[in-house]
């Protein structure tokens, strides 16, 4: 992991338990309307593979807990690395925690803040300038030295043109669909007024229920003008606006394991009801994903050359036969091209067999 960055990420998990006493309601990231617990983890950028994970109660949020998450960690010997987050662990007493335990960190900030709105009202008149374009993406940035919580380093901010079309182009959809509505109204609409009030201005015609409307184009104005935008602070200095934001980007690598987890192993939910159960299978489950994980980057190339999944990429070895007779090992019939070719990723074609003689010896 020495040159590695660290992801890190929370996910719930559902119980049917009512005696752990870690299984509460809380925020459930499923939506589902059962009680849960969470499990903080992380992974490495890079490798994908799973590296910790730390079970804690269900009701408590990502910043109450992310202390004690990294004091965990820490004590296992993960330490001075880089570590990106998400935008929920903007508080003082998460950028302590995270200061302390990192060698840098790379946090999304988000947009309705202050110092966000601030960043934006400043550069975006003219933050497409080819001066701020990131090398080979249409993605412009500029920055700025900042203090957050009293952690210096920089605010970038970046702006995505044709992220920008797009979503001003769903503005105006938004727009002209409500503006549709209200014309169809014979009445001034009062339970529903804040459904309108962000984009249009609404005017009753003295104590008559009629009413007119037209667009607040200066508040739309500013909606538009936030669009494609999104802001990242980082405490390392050094790190180049492109690679901040890959290092952001590739922070899914915890959300792509919690997929593999309750999607591929059948861990959504958790039936046990003894607490040494519960951690059992869910020790079991990690070190099963750490295996996975490792198998899915070594067949990478493989499974997307031939557009293929893991399971099925690992079911063509399934009718592989060594057999031990006369004191050595063999196959017990010839391998197919496609299993040479899967077991070539493992450098395994020719050491099935005499791996598995030198165990038996």
């Amino acid at each position: 992991m020495t040159d590695d960055s660290i992801c890190c990420d929370v996910t719930s998990v559902s119980s049917y338990s009512k005696t752990i006493t870690d299984v509460e309601f809380g925020y459930n990231r499923d939506g589902e309307d059962l009680p849960q617990f969470n499990i903080g983890m992380f992974c490495g950028e890079n490798n994908k593979l799973p590296i910790y994970y730390n079970r804690y109660n269900g009701s408590l949020t990502d910043k109450t807990s992310l202390s004690h998450v990294l004091a965990n960690a820490k004590s296992v010997g993960i330490n001075g690395v880089k570590l990106v987050v998400d935008g929920c662990f903007i508080s003082p007493e998460c950028f302590k925690s995270l200061k302390n335990f990192c060698k840098c960190f790379t946090a999304g900030i988000p947009a309705y803040l202050e110092i966000s709105q601030k960043m934006i009202n400043a550069h975006i008149i003219d933050i497409d300038r080819y001066h701020d374009k990131l090398p080979e993406q249409e993605i412009f940035c500029v920055e700025q030295p900042i203090s957050i919580h009293g952690v210096n380093g920089k605010l970038m901010l970046y702006f995505d043109p044709h992220s920008h079309a797009q979503l001003c182009g769903e503005l105006s959809d938004r727009i002209e669909q409500l503006s549709a509505e209200l014309s169809r109204l014979k009445r001034c609409p009062k339970n529903s007024q804040q459904r309108y009030s962000k984009y249009f201005t609404l005017k009753k015609h003295g104590n008559s229920d009629e009413f007119d409307f037209h667009v607040n184009n200066g508040e739309v104005d500013k909606l538009r003008r936030g669009k494609g935008c999104f802001l990242l602070f980082s405490s390392d200095m050094s790190a180049k606006p492109e690679d901040s934001l890959s290092y952001y980007r590739d922070k899914d690598a915890d959300e792509k394991l919690f997929d593999q987890i309750k999607l591929d192993m059948g861990g959504g939910h958790v039936r046990t009801h003894i607490i040494r159960t519960t951690d059992g299978k869910i020790f079991v489950t990690f070190i099963a994903l750490a295996i996975r994980s490792y198998m899915l980057g070594k067949l990478r190339k493989y499974i997307n050359l031939n557009s293929t999944s893991l399971k099925k990429s690992l079911n063509k070895l399934e009718n592989i036969i060594v057999v031990h007779t006369g004191g050595s090992c063999r196959f017990t019939k010839a391998l197919t091209r496609q299993q040479k070719d899967i077991l070539a990723h493992f450098n395994a074609v020719a050491d099935i067999a005499a791996s598995l003689d030198s165990c038996l010896r």
